[in-house]
């Protein structure tokens, strides 16, 4: 539940209307209404706006869970997005990684790899090699570019 909202629940005594009102703290309090006419319709009142605020609130949460589908579907393009752009073509962009970084062949298939967030594991898997090799690779590349983390190295091949 929402900081600051309340839960109200309602029912009909004889002529009283009773109403229990549950805050986040799950503290409780029962008020009594006497049965009147203007009673009656700031009942009817309140219901109704109760009944508008609920159906905003599901919009509003039926919205935010588009939005978060939407931010993930971007999120994966972006990633493929910046995958291609840094290895697309791969002889132009390779070459110049080569040179730069001095990584040999093998080492820039696995960096491609580190850069789209492979694990050793993935990395072994895609590329048919052992996890032992996969890990001595990542290592390598680690080394030759100068950083201490796959994050960090992910971040530098972008650039």
């Amino acid at each position: 539940m929402v900081r600051g909202l309340h839960r109200l629940r309602c029912s009909i005594v004889g002529r009283q209307v009773r109403f229990l009102v549950t805050k986040q703290s799950n503290a409780r309090s029962t008020g009594f209404l006497g049965w009147g006419a203007d009673n009656t319709d700031r009942l009817f009142d309140l219901f109704s706006e109760c009944s508008a605020v609920r159906q905003d609130s599901r919009a509003l949460v039926n919205q935010l869970r588009g939005t978060i589908h939407e931010m993930r579907q971007l999120r994966g393009q972006l990633r493929t997005w910046s995958t291609t752009t840094v290895f697309n073509g791969a002889r132009t962009e390779s070459n110049g990684l080569e040179h730069r970084y001095g990584l040999t062949p093998r080492e820039l298939e696995v960096a491609k790899l580190l850069v789209r967030g492979k694990s050793n594991a993935a990395i072994a898997e895609e590329l048919r090699i052992s996890a032992h090799t996969a890990r001595h690779h990542t290592q390598r590349i680690l080394s030759k570019l100068a950083v201490h983390s796959r994050a960090e190295a992910g971040a530098k091949l972008r650039e």
